[in-house]
């Protein structure tokens, strides 16, 4: 929060699977996701097993280990975060929910799912859609979907940021030349700015 960012965190609700575990890190280091969360007991452990199929993922990317889902989940409600639960129980489709803000996607094992306790805490339950006879995804697969947005939302805020610039300097150039012709007219000198830090130096044409 202290430098403007909008973190998102990925949490994983009773995986055992390291291979899952090492695939979704991987996915979330190539989407720059702030950080996995999974519980200190009954659940995945940064392992050989891990590191290798994360494909080194796991050097870099953050780990935390918590005692208690449910009160990690309640702090980061209370801390502003928007909590998404990826479920079969969804509500509606995953590409409606809201990839504003801080947020946390919540993903559970493929037999269990998100236990109770965590989705009675989430803001959102979706799901994604199955157009076929099997009912379920590789819950990798299905982390990997779920943060799709994400990069979308992280490539957007980026182009915003090249237009906004874009649209600064051709709005700063534009303004420039109406004040040179407006000179001109009243037979004015030109004077230019140079901006270097702070201090601003005029000189004349």
């Amino acid at each position: 929060f202290e430098e403007g960012k909008n973190p998102i965190f990925v949490m994983l609700d009773g995986i055992t699977d390291v291979r899952n575990f090492g695939a979704i890190a991987r996915t979330c280091e190539c989407a720059a996701v702030d950080a996995v969360i999974i519980p200190a007991r009954n659940s995945v452990s940064v392992n050989a097993d891990a590191m290798k199929t994360s494909a080194g993922a796991l050097h870099t990317l953050p780990v935390c280990r918590e005692h208690s889902l449910k009160e990690t989940l309640q702090f980061l409600k209370n801390s502003g975060f928007h909590i998404v639960a990826a479920t079969e129980k969804g509500d509606y489709d995953y590409t409606k929910a809201d990839y504003t803000g801080p947020m946390c996607i919540i993903m559970g094992a493929e037999d269990k799912g998100v236990s109770y306790d965590n989705l009675a805490l989430c803001d959102e339950w979706v799901k994604i859609p199955m157009l076929g006879t099997i009912e379920s995804l590789n819950v990798s697969v299905a982390a990997g979907i779920l943060i799709r947005p994400v990069i979308i939302r992280k490539f957007g805020a980026i182009l915003f940021e090249i237009l906004e610039k874009f649209v600064y300097l051709q709005v700063n150039e534009w303004v420039t030349m109406v004040v040179r012709v407006s000179n001109r007219a009243k037979n004015r000198p030109e004077y230019h700015v140079i901006r270097r830090n702070t201090a601003d130096f005029h000189y004349r044409s």
